[in-house]
C-alpha cells in the first residue's frame, strides 16, 4: 500500500517537474528530481523487488505524462525537428545554417 501512494507522489511529481518548473529555477530541478529518485528506490526496495513486471508497469505509467508535452528542458527540440526534416529532404543538416535553407528555397 505505501508503494502505491509513493507511486502516486512520483506521478504527481514527475508531471510538476514537466508542467510548472522553469529551466531557469535549478535547484528546483535538482531537489525535485532527487526526491523523485529516492523515492522510486523506495518504492523498488519495499514494495516492488520480487515483482519486476508490476514494476516496470508503474514506471511506464509514470512517464506517460512526458509523451505528450514538449520537452521544455531542451532548446534544441526544434533544431533536431529541423534536422530531421532535413535529413529526410537528402539535405546534410551539419553543412548549413536553417536560413540558408530557408533562402536557397526562396530563391
Amino acid at each position: 500500500m505505501k508503494s502505491l501512494v509513493l507511486s502516486g507522489f512520483v506521478l504527481a511529481g514527475g508531471f510538476a517537474l514537466i508542467a510548472f518548473v522553469e529551466r531557469s529555477s535549478f535547484w528546483t530541478l535538482c531537489f525535485l528530481n532527487l526526491l523523485l529518485f529516492l523515492a522510486w528506490i523506495v518504492i523498488y526496495e519495499r514494495g516492488f523487488k520480487n515483482q519486476l513486471g508490476i514494476f516496470f508497469a508503474l514506471f511506464i505509467v509514470c512517464r506517460l505524462p512526458f509523451f505528450f508535452t514538449l520537452p521544455e528542458l531542451s532548446d534544441d527540440f526544434f533544431r533536431f525537428l529541423w534536422d530531421g526534416m532535413l535529413l529526410n529532404e537528402g539535405l546534410n543538416p551539419v553543412g548549413s545554417v536553417p536560413v540558408d535553407v530557408i533562402i536557397d528555397n526562396v530563391r
